[in-house]
């Protein structure tokens, strides 16, 4: 999107201020995990509201399905440090976030997903 006032203002778009949350939140462990871009990929409508929702890529190309940012609270969502906890999990037990190749999307955004909490089913689909 384009800036809606002068350099140094807000920018004022939705989608890059959750994306700049987002990146906020890892902190350090951005690079640690080999991250590379944050991408808004639909909206949520919660009650009244409507959110964004992001993936997010590694260098190589491995999609995460990250959900919504962290200033949105919703049942049934792992809170931001959870997801976070939970790439550090499988990057740890499988060597990156990488692992399971491009074509598997690592699911963060649901407590019951099985690509990031089960690495090893993960480990075992690389040829």
């Amino acid at each position: 999107s384009t800036p809606v006032g002068l350099p140094g203002m807000p920018w004022r778009d939705d989608r890059v201020l959750g994306a700049a949350q987002i990146a906020a939140v890892f902190g350090e462990g951005w690079s640690e995990l080999g991250l590379h871009r944050i991408v808004p990929t639909g909206q949520a409508t919660l009650g009244p509201r409507t959110e964004y929702v992001y993936d997010l890529y590694t260098r190589q190309g491995t999609r995460i399905l990250w959900g919504l940012s962290p200033r949105t609270k919703t049942a049934g969502e792992p809170l931001a440090k959870e997801k976070i906890a939970r790439l550090r999990q499988y990057a740890a037990t499988c060597g990156s976030l990488d692992a399971a190749g491009t074509a598997t999307p690592l699911d963060v955004q649901h407590p019951d997903a099985p690509h990031a909490l089960d690495p090893v089913a993960a480990r075992q689909d690389v040829p």
